[in-house]
């Protein structure tokens, strides 16, 4: 139920990262395309600036990849794991020993 109520967030985060990607991958094109006119017409003046025009785009296109589209991470659902097993597994020991102590196994 809990993570249900998270998955409007996460649909609102996927649309987000989908945008940010298309904006990447089409300026990726588009610079390339004008890398690609210098190269066969043999104009490389603006190389370098296109060069690291790229360099930028690839960048901020991986970082938008490893985004993370749920707003929690491993490291929060096991710790929230933990938080609800933990009782349950003291409680079921308490169980056990009033058990034992009561009837002698």
């Amino acid at each position: 139920m809990f993570f249900l109520s998270m998955w409007s967030a996460h649909r609102a985060m996927s649309e987000a990262k989908k945008r940010k990607l298309t904006l990447a991958r089409k300026h990726l094109v588009e610079i390339s395309r004008k890398l690609e006119e210098q190269v066969v017409t043999g104009q490389l003046s603006d190389a370098d600036k296109l060069s690291s025009s790229i360099n930028v785009w690839v960048t901020y296109e991986k970082r938008v990849k490893e985004a993370s589209t749920w707003p929690f991470n491993p490291a929060i659902i096991s710790r929230l794991a933990m938080s609800i097993l933990m009782p349950a597994a003291i409680y079921l020991i308490k169980i056990i020993g009033s058990f034992w102590a009561r009837f002698g196994f």
